[in-house]
């Protein structure tokens, strides 16, 4: 009886502590939107889709339509190392006038952190069309940039050059 009581002790103590709070409502159901994002999903994430369209010319003459569209979810934190967390589905669809096509597809995850002097860091993971040396070439694996300093700071991967020239190679 006395082990019986002792264990009941957390419980009860638990109880009248938690006794005299009010639960926890939000003001309103609500949700607002921003003209960038939708706000789909939980408090804390935030999704931009597009559609962009432009033409390419390659070194040959040829010109290629090209249609960029996609998602982004852009998830923030109130952390003082981890400030953001983007989550990318983009796709890239070259048509040729033949009606030939080359598609491109860059997914994966970049996180914005800070390093330990404080400089904010994005590791840019997956298929990822932005993430060479000069940030326009074509990288598969993960690169780490400084973005205080604009240097790469890792490379791990394969690098396949830059897209237009993929597309232009694949289309003419």
């Amino acid at each position: 009886m006395r082990y019986l009581r002792l264990a009941l002790l957390p419980l009860v103590l638990l109880v009248a502590v938690s006794c005299d709070r009010q639960p926890v409502a939000p003001e309103s159901d609500a949700i607002e939107e921003s003209p960038l994002f939708a706000a789909h999903g939980n408090a804390n994430k935030y999704v931009w889709e597009f559609q962009f369209y432009w033409t390419t010319t390659c070194s040959g003459g040829a010109e290629l339509d090209v249609d960029f569209s996609g998602w982004g979810q852009f998830m923030l934190h109130n952390g003082k190392k981890n400030v953001e967390l983007n989550v990318w589905h983009n796709a890239w669809l070259y048509t040729n006038s033949g009606g030939g096509t080359f598609r491109w597809i860059d997914t994966g995850p970049d996180r914005y952190y800070h390093n330990e002097s404080g400089e904010l860091i994005v590791s840019v993971t997956g298929t990822s069309t932005a993430s060479g040396p000069g940030r326009d070439e074509v990288n598969v694996g993960t690169m780490v940039f400084n973005v205080d300093t604009g240097e790469v700071e890792f490379t791990a991967g394969r690098g396949l050059g830059y897209l237009d020239d993929m597309a232009c190679e694949e289309l003419t």
